[in-house]
């Protein structure tokens, strides 16, 4: 399977975007430290929320690549793009933390679940 990410954009509406199950906040909230260089370029409510929805959109891909590298065990790269990504994000820490326990190798038995643990 090549593993080669593929930029896309697209335009939802404000209906659909409600519609969008965000399942990551910390990652959106990460996407949003973009939201100062999107406004100086702003000139009306319209233009604000299309340049918002911009930075919300670009950021799920990438949040889902790792998290899908996480769940097949291909931890190196899960990492890089935990850490390259999120940096201090407590959702990505908590992954790069069970893959730390772990000596950065999926246990043989590994199904792409586990149980998070407390910072130790």
């Amino acid at each position: 399977m090549d593993a080669t990410i593929v930029q896309r954009q697209e335009e939802l509406s404000r209906a659909e975007l409600e519609n969008v199950a965000f399942t990551h906040p910390a990652i959106l909230l990460k996407a949003l430290e973009q939201l100062p260089a999107y406004l100086k370029v702003v000139a009306s409510e319209a233009a604000l929320f299309k340049q918002m929805l911009k930075v919300t959109i670009a950021a799920l891909p990438k949040a889902d690549a790792a998290v899908e590298k996480f769940t097949k065990g291909e931890w190196a790269d899960a990492n890089d793009r935990f850490d390259g990504l999120f940096g201090d994000d407590p959702a990505a820490e908590c992954f790069v933390r069970h893959m730390t326990r772990t000596n950065g190798t999926p246990t043989n038995d590994w199904t792409g679940a586990f149980t998070p643990r407390p910072k130790e």
